[in-house]
């Protein structure tokens, strides 16, 4: 019997440990999983940042070769003494609608920095919202693995104050049985052979 209980106590031993080692498998491919992610976002950035920057230079390349100051029309201001002098009192600089359309790339360009900053800011923000979210989950996990450790422990404590009772119990039983046997066992070798009434009167029959 105490075989048996010992059997069950360490089957339910081994059954709390399991399933801790489970509860900390998941705690740790929920992690790695949040990492992975994070690395991911981080190059898919890095990627996106250095085409960002790629595009940005090649758009700045094309606007400095098409703008107005690159192919103006020389002919205008041309000097006779070489196509590489100007005549300072034709040359007027930018047209108006040069001008215009200078402040209108400025604008473009500030447009799409704040679109950018925005766009930045936003995922910022979810990556924020994402690490939040999953400590908050390790953190849910991480208490109520806690908890049910607690309440595993209570119980095996309880069960193990009711195993020491049955073998108490079961103890003092043996206990009482063996001494019952051996008193029985006793009366039965003292007292096999007690004396008849005629032992008795075979004595004082004679004057001697």
């Amino acid at each position: 019997l105490e075989a048996i209980y010992r059997r069950e106590v360490e089957a339910r031993i081994m059954a709390l440990a399991q399933a801790e080692a489970n509860c900390r498998r998941a705690v740790q491919c929920a992690v790695r999983r949040y990492n992975e992610a994070l690395a991911a976002e981080r190059e898919q950035k890095e990627r996106e940042a250095k085409r960002n920057e790629e595009e940005a230079n090649v758009q700045e390349i094309i606007n400095a070769i098409n703008s107005d100051f690159l192919t103006e029309n020389p002919a205008q201001g041309r000097s006779a003494l070489g196509s590489h002098r100007v005549c300072p009192d034709r040359y007027k600089g930018f047209s108006p609608e040069q001008l215009a359309e200078i402040r209108t790339v400025q604008c473009n360009q500030i447009q799409e920095k704040a679109i950018k900053e925005e766009e930045e800011k936003k995922r910022n923000n979810l990556h924020d919202d994402l690490l939040i979210k999953a400590s908050k989950k390790c953190l849910l996990i991480e208490r109520d693995y806690e908890r049910q450790l607690r309440e595993r422990r209570r119980q095996i404590q309880e069960e193990n104050m009711l195993l020491a009772e049955d073998q108490k119990s079961f103890q003092k039983y043996l206990n009482e049985e063996v001494i019952m046997r051996y008193i029985i066992t006793y009366n039965l070798v003292v007292y096999k052979y007690q004396p008849t009434a005629a032992f008795f009167t075979q004595f004082n029959t004679t004057s001697r």
